[in-house]
C-alpha cells in the first residue's frame, strides 16, 4: 500500500549512511505498482521534524518515478483490462473521493518529482499519454515511451519473466530508464 511504500523512502533516507546511498530515491512499478509509484510521487509530505522516529522526520516525496505499463486511473478513462465499471473497493477506490485520489494524473503537484513512463500498446497507451499530458501541464519533466507489440506484464522484456516473453526492442525500455535516471541524478 501507499503508506508501506512512504515508509520505506522515509528508512532508507533516515539510514542512508548506514546503507552507502545517496538519498536520492526513485520509486519504480509495475501495473498496479506503477500506479502505486505514480501515487507515492503525488501524495507526498516533507515529514515530521518533531517526531521521536528518525524515519518520520524524513520526507517521503521520490525523487524520480518510473510508472512500467501502469494500471493509473478509473476516473480519465474506463478501468483497464477489462474491469467492470461497477466493482466497489477494488484497487482503484471504493468511491468516486477516492477514485479521485487514487487517479495519479488529477493529483499532480507543481514539485512532483520526474517521471519515466513505459507501456506498449496492449495498454491503453491514453493512461501513459494523459498522465504525460498532465505532468506537461504543470511543468513536471517526464519521458514517455509507448512501445507496439508486448503484451501487459512481460516485465524487461528480456525472456527472464513470467510470460517468457523476450522482445529486444521493447526490452530497451530498461536502458532508455538508466539513461533518464543518470539525466536526472539519480544514480
Amino acid at each position: 500500500c501507499m503508506a508501506d511504500m512512504q515508509r520505506a523512502i522515509r528508512i532508507l533516507r533516515a539510514n542512508k549512511e548506514e546503507l552507502g546511498i545517496n538519498g536520492k530515491i526513485t520509486v519504480m512499478g509495475f501495473s498496479a505498482g506503477g500506479m502505486l509509484s505514480a501515487n507515492c510521487a503525488t501524495h507526498y509530505d516533507a515529514g515530521s521534524p518533531e517526531s521521536g522516529d528518525l524515519a518520520e522526520r524524513q520526507s517521503c516525496r521520490p525523487d524520480g518515478t518510473v510508472v512500467g505499463y501502469g494500471a493509473l486511473t478509473a476516473v480519465s478513462f474506463p478501468k483497464p483490462f477489462g474491469m467492470p465499471e461497477c466493482a466497489e473497493g477494488d484497487m482503484y477506490g471504493r468511491d468516486r473521493e477516492e477514485r479521485l485520489y487514487l487517479a495519479a494524473e488529477k493529483n499532480i503537484r507543481p514539485d512532483s518529482p520526474p517521471f519515466f513512463i513505459w507501456q506498449t500498446l496492449s495498454d491503453d497507451g491514453r493512461f501513459g499519454m494523459n498522465l504525460a499530458k498532465e505532468l506537461s501541464d504543470m511543468g513536471i519533466p517526464y519521458e514517455l515511451h509507448i512501445f507496439q507489440g508486448g503484451p501487459h506484464g512481460l516485465g524487461l522484456a528480456d525472456g527472464e519473466n513470467d510470460l517468457g516473453m523476450d522482445i529486444p526492442h521493447i526490452a530497451h525500455w530498461a536502458t532508455l530508464c538508466d539513461e533518464w535516471m543518470q539525466m536526472h541524478g539519480l544514480k
